[in-house]
């Protein structure tokens, strides 16, 4: 309004007159009606973009559980396989099951390094950077973006957290699962042990 009120000062017009003012008014309503298209516009631009962002995180989430999930299949598809192999490899040869007990040991050692690997590789902690992630947007986006509501929160509650927990769920049930074929392929390594010296 102060900037009408100076340009149409400048120029030079009778300022007592109603179409002064009427002109100061017109500009001031236009000015005020773009100023607030823009701010709608940046606004809903703004809420866009967070949903945006809300939802590539839930989509990387997506990818790392299905990464890990496929990873697991095939380490257990392998380890179920050496297990079997040792009953084949001990019915082709009822002499000695030697060769089958070596089947027990390879799949205790490659089941110790696919969990060592899983811990080491960070896979058991894949949680911690998207909550990271997820705390930075919900406490930064704030500051970044003109809205000031519940968006972020939502999102984060219904879209972000429950893939978050999936994940976890993965992560907590690898752990499990590497741990019980440790231990399955240990019994069954010391049972053909004690059988192989009775």
């Amino acid at each position: 309004m102060r900037k009408n009120l100076f340009d149409t000062l400048d120029a030079k017009e009778e300022y007592l007159n109603a179409y002064f003012w009427e002109k100061i008014l017109d500009l001031t309503k236009n000015d005020f009606c773009l100023f607030i298209d823009d701010a709608v516009a940046n606004f809903l631009s703004e809420k866009k973009d967070i949903i945006k962002e809300q939802y590539t995180l839930s989509k990387e989430l997506t990818n790392q559980i299905t990464t890990l999930t496929k990873s697991l299949t095939t380490n257990l598809i392998f380890l179920i396989t050496v297990f079997v192999s040792k009953f084949f490899i001990d019915g082709l040869s009822k002499h000695s099951s030697t060769i089958g007990n070596i089947s027990l040991y390879l799949g205790l050692a490659v089941s110790i390094i696919y969990l060592l690997l899983f811990l080491l590789s960070g896979d058991r902690k894949l949680h911690t950077s998207f909550e990271k992630k997820l705390k930075l947007m919900v406490n930064e986006f704030p500051k970044l973006y003109l809205t000031k509501d519940n968006l972020l929160v939502k999102l984060e509650n219904n879209i972000t957290t429950p893939e978050l927990n999936r994940l976890k769920r993965i992560e907590n049930f690898s752990l499990i699962m590497y741990s019980i074929i440790i231990i399955f392929f240990f019994i069954a390594s010391v049972c053909s042990l004690i059988e192989a010296y009775l």
